[in-house]
């Protein structure tokens, strides 16, 4: 028999396929962050699209409650109850005192 060599890996070939691998490997990088960047933008979009909503709602609220403080004001409401509604204050003719329930149970 001939004395066989060992096969030896072809180290052009190998030097290929690592160079195709890495880039490979860099085109997913590159992919995977435009992909990320894109996504971000998105967020950060809806983010300051709800910070807009928010300090409307809040700016609304705000009114609602100077609204609310406005219509429910006790002077109001009497004249209302009063002119509007022809109700006026009752005057008991007879006045309860109730006993404390603790002091007068002993």
């Amino acid at each position: 028999m001939q004395d066989q060599k060992p096969i030896q890996p072809n180290s052009f070939a190998l030097s290929g396929l690592f160079a195709f691998v890495l880039v490979c490997v860099l085109a997913a990088l590159i992919g995977i962050t435009i992909l990320l960047t894109h996504h971000i933008r998105h967020l950060e979009t809806a983010v300051f699209n709800a910070t807009e909503a928010k300090a409307e709602l809040d700016e609304e609220w705000g009114r609602l409650m100077l609204e609310k403080g406005h219509l429910t004001s006790p002077g109001r409401v009497e004249v209302i109850a009063r002119d509007s509604l022809n109700m006026h204050e009752a005057k008991p003719d007879v006045i309860l005192i109730l006993p404390n329930s603790s002091e007068d149970m002993q």
